[in-house]
């Protein structure tokens, strides 16, 4: 991990002042008392929006409402636990975020609700796009913009495709241009592509359609070797995450399916030539014990050119795998997730997130037949097991599973980023996970994950 002290600064601009003892460089962080500035981002209209502070054991200590700027702040004088609970009793949706040893006068983003999704402030319209007759192989189109949503058709072939996507802030480009990818699929593979870049924004808001060119198959392609792969695994595969020039929106990215492993542990994925300029290449080995326990590992490494190959070796490149996921909910009001690994990954990563998904059968008659939640968590990769769930006041009980029957899945995720300096620089910056960071162009970061439950991880 890469040192680049930041804390120091961080609590700087918590407290108005240089924390005692803590020099311009210095990340450690004073152990004197201090404000803690909680920056939220979660959905205006939720109903019910408190940030809910314990000490270090998780016992409860105040719970405040957001305010009108979406901050909060709270004096603590010993490192503690800070949670957000986001919902609305009449939608009977309950989502909370937690993070684990917050240090007198760091400030932290929380951003529960959504899975920690920002919706965009600015809304652009409907652009309406037309594809070339559709090629032969094709089943499926998709057509996106650069943002997590886009439009998804079943396809005739030598039919084109009429089709129209939502455009919002994040799609546009500094320039007030966005850029459109259409793909035509088969069940299993990429047929062709049709691409239009620095299209601008003002044909959002007319009548007038996008009219893309000839689908293409001369694609830019990366053969991806693994090495020292273990045998117990049960699949893996490589996706391309594909960004253009983004101006000051955030990190959008598009995610597109590369390709799967064969049986010599390599995979030739394929690239829309001459579009985006930059390439998230994410390997994932896939492991499953049975049809409710899986994990995961995962390699990712950003490109600013189409590499022609990526050798990997599995057994130093990957962390190793999580095994024996625990969730103890005796006592529900205090849940215990544990843990192991056949090897020290904690020393060699960042950041744990635990989620717990849960959900209930409502009585016969109620408005709101199903009540739902997820609660996830965040603390150091080292931190000591079993990871206790702090308390809640009884007026927000709610928010937590109220029995073991209750939870549905359980999710442990390590990561090693070899881009951010640790745990606490990595809250103040986005603690969501990488996917909501921009790493820099050349740098790696490692996951290892496991699942227990009965949805899909």
């Amino acid at each position: 991990m890469t040192v680049k002290p930041t804390l120091c600064k961080i609590i700087a601009l918590g407290l108005g002042a240089m924390a005692p003892g803590c020099a311009s460089d210095d990340p450690i962080v004073s152990k004197a008392g201090g404000q803690v500035v909680v920056t939220t981002c979660a959905n205006s209209q939720s109903a019910i929006q408190q940030v809910v502070f314990h000490d270090a054991r998780g016992a409860f200590l105040d719970a405040l409402p957001v305010g009108e700027d979406g901050t909060v702040s709270f004096a603590l004088e010993r490192p503690g636990i800070v949670s957000m609970v986001v919902g609305d009793h009449l939608q009977e949706t309950y989502s909370m975020e937690t993070i684990f040893d917050v240090r007198p006068g760091e400030r932290i983003a929380l951003c529960a609700g959504d899975d920690g999704d920002v919706e965009s402030t600015q809304t652009v319209g409907e652009l309406k796009v037309q594809t070339a007759p559709v090629p032969a192989g094709a089943g499926y189109v998709d057509i996106d913009s650069r943002c997590l949503f886009g439009a998804w058709h079943t396809a005739q072939q030598e039919t084109a495709i009429d089709s129209a996507i939502d455009i919002d802030g994040d799609c546009v480009d500094q320039d007030d241009t966005i850029d459109v990818l259409a793909l035509a699929r088969s069940e299993s593979a990429l047929v062709a592509f049709a691409s239009a870049q620095d299209v601008p924004v003002s044909l959002v808001k007319s009548d007038t359609p996008l009219v893309l060119g000839a689908w293409r198959t001369d694609w830019a392609r990366t053969l991806v070797q693994l090495d020292n792969v273990p045998a117990d695994v049960f699949g893996g595969k490589v996706d391309i995450m594909l960004e253009g020039q983004l101006g000051e929106g955030r990190y959008a990215p598009w995610l597109h399916n590369g390709g799967l492993f064969s049986e010599d542990e390599s995979a030739e994925v394929l690239i829309p030539k001459d579009f985006g300029s930059r390439w998230d290449y994410v390997i994932d080995l896939f492991y499953r014990s049975d049809d409710e326990h899986w994990q995961r590992t995962e390699y990712r490494r950003p490109y600013d050119s189409v590499p022609e190959t990526i050798d990997l070796d599995a057994s130093t490149s990957m962390l190793p795998r999580i095994e024996a996921l625990e969730t103890n909910a005796a006592n529900p009001s205090r849940i215990e997730v544990s843990w192991s690994s056949g090897a020290d990954v904690a020393s060699h990563a960042d950041v744990v997130e635990v989620a717990l998904h849960w959900a209930v059968q409502r009585k016969p008659g109620d408005p709101v037949s199903l009540r739902e939640g997820t609660w996830r968590a965040y603390a150091p990769a080292d931190a000591s097991l079993p990871l206790i769930m702090p308390e809640l006041p009884e007026d927000l009980a709610p928010w937590r599973p109220q029995s073991a029957d209750e939870i549905t899945a359980t999710q442990v995720t390590v990561s090693a980023f070899d881009w951010i300096e640790d745990f606490h620089a990595a809250i103040d910056q986005s603690k969501r996970s990488y996917y909501d960071q921009r790493a820099p162009i050349g740098s790696n970061t490692q996951t290892t994950s496991a699942f227990q439950g009965t949805l899909d991880p």
